[in-house]
């Protein structure tokens, strides 16, 4: 899935306004004061409250938004002077946030397994998402023909690259599991 764009907001949404009328096919658009909305490419908001339309424009010349793609969210539609322009908090902007920590946390493993084979050491390498700075509950999963067995002396140490391990007390496989919390 390709990460949407997250397009820069503006501290307090400042609000400008047309200055002449437009269409609902107008791609040039002339405002009070453009100087109040992030430069292009990014969104910005015509009208308010139930009566909007979100717009996106590639870039400010002057007081105009030039190469604007209307009815990005909403319906295209005319506009008279002095209707409200701002850069707000749009549906756009929630979804392309959720989007993008779905796909990052997507790629994040949330757990790493290895089989400590007699029982001694395994090294592992941490996968993409572990790290030394992450908090992380240690297991271990130990059977000797089919019975599982307690353990008391597991060893855990975690450096910035791996995590090593040692069971002192095991002679058979195991499986050491370790989760992020």
């Amino acid at each position: 899935m390709a990460v949407p764009t997250l397009y820069p907001g503006k501290v307090n949404s400042p609000i400008t306004q047309l200055v002449i009328a437009i269409t609902d096919t107008a791609t040039t658009l002339t405002l009070e004061n453009a100087s109040v909305l992030p430069p292009g490419p990014n969104i910005a908001v015509l009208g308010d409250e139930e009566d909007a339309e979100t717009i996106l424009y590639t870039s400010i010349t002057g007081n105009s938004l030039t190469g604007v793609t209307r009815g990005f969210q909403g319906i295209a539609k005319a506009w008279s002077p002095q209707t409200p322009v701002a850069r707000r908090f749009t549906a756009y902007d929630y979804d392309s946030i959720r989007a993008t920590l779905a796909e990052l946390l997507n790629g994040l493993a949330t757990s790493v397994e290895a089989t400590l084979t007699n029982g001694l050491y395994a090294k592992i390498a941490y996968p993409a998402g572990f790290n030394s700075s992450n908090t992380y509950v240690p297991t271990v999963k130990c059977s000797v023909n089919g019975v599982k067995k307690q353990l008391s002396k597991l060893s855990v140490n975690f450096t910035d690259t791996d995590i090593s391990c040692v069971l002192p007390e095991v002679s058979t496989s195991c499986t050491f599991i370790l989760q992020r919390v």
